[in-house]
């Protein structure tokens, strides 16, 4: 699969389930009551502010990687009109008052029809060649595609993170891997100072589910799903939200491999797998 046929597949899936805007820290974007406007035809208005304060030759890349993104994600006027984008070099101090650092995406003049695109590039990045000075572009620029296809009902403290920010980062891993040739994730999961202590110390702490809807999540999933119908129906009585019961591969493999050599109807196994998800568990279709 090409770089276009994945980015189309990760598009689909993210834009169907859920597409909201991503502010900074977790910041929740404005709620203003500005008119919706519906013009899928006409292309976003990109302003651009790039500080002097940027090598040449980052900019030089970020003119390549925008146009590369422009072309694979176009931007329309569906629900907002312009962006604002300003970059610059972290070493110098307030270039664009106003504009707070980081890298985020914001509205602008509290107007949900613009929006700000803010990259403010760590100095330490380009002294040690690190990817996240280009990165960060397809990152952030994600973000405004995803925002570009569903109005932003919702805030960030009660849209699942996971979702918009995951398929952010995703993207921005695609798209590093296919034009630089680098596996940042994959380097990041080997580093453990990365990750919390707590975390590598004791797992268990993020694993209950009690305090997972106060911990940003919005579906208990539990697989195999078959063999832990009880652990399935427990959740149930235990919390309201949503519960997925995951068939793994073995499970399917088995189902699979008893049906290639006649010992099984097929058919008849799946769909009474299906119901037994369902009658044990009181999961709801």
């Amino acid at each position: 699969m090409n770089i276009i046929e994945k980015v189309k597949f990760i598009v689909f899936t993210i834009s169907a389930c859920t597409l909201l805007s991503c502010g900074k820290d977790g910041s929740s974007p404005s709620n203003t009551n500005s008119p919706s406007i519906s013009d899928p035809t006409t292309p976003v208005v990109i302003n651009e502010h790039i500080h002097s304060s940027l090598p040449a030759d980052w900019i030089n890349e970020y003119n390549t990687i925008m146009t590369i993104l422009k072309n694979l994600l176009p931007l329309y006027q569906t629900y907002y009109n312009s962006i604002d984008i300003y970059a610059w070099n972290d070493k110098v101090t307030d270039p664009y008052p106003g504009i707070d650092g980081g890298a985020y995406i914001s509205v602008k003049n509290n107007d949900d029809h613009q929006k700000l695109f803010v990259i403010e590039v760590n100095n330490d990045e380009f002294l040690w060649n690190h990817i996240n000075r280009y990165s960060v572009i397809a990152h952030e620029y994600f973000h405004v595609y995803q925002i570009s296809l569903s109005e932003n009902k919702l805030s960030d403290r009660d849209s699942p993170k996971w979702l918009t920010e995951g398929g952010a980062k995703v993207f921005e891993e695609m798209y590093v891997n296919q034009y630089y040739g680098k596996d940042s994730l994959k380097n990041d999961l080997k580093r453990t100072e990365m990750w919390s202590k707590k975390v590598l110390k004791k797992p268990s702490l993020y694993e209950k589910h009690k305090t997972s809807n106060k911990r940003g999540m919005d579906i208990l999933m539990v697989k195999p799903g078959l063999a832990y119908l009880d652990i399935i129906y427990r959740l149930r009585e235990e919390s309201e939200l949503p519960i997925a019961a995951y068939n793994v591969s073995g499970e399917y493999s088995m189902v699979k491999a008893a049906a290639q050599r006649g010992w099984i109807d097929e058919r008849t196994i799946v769909l009474e797998t299906l119901l037994r998800c369902i009658r044990y568990s009181s999961i709801p279709v």
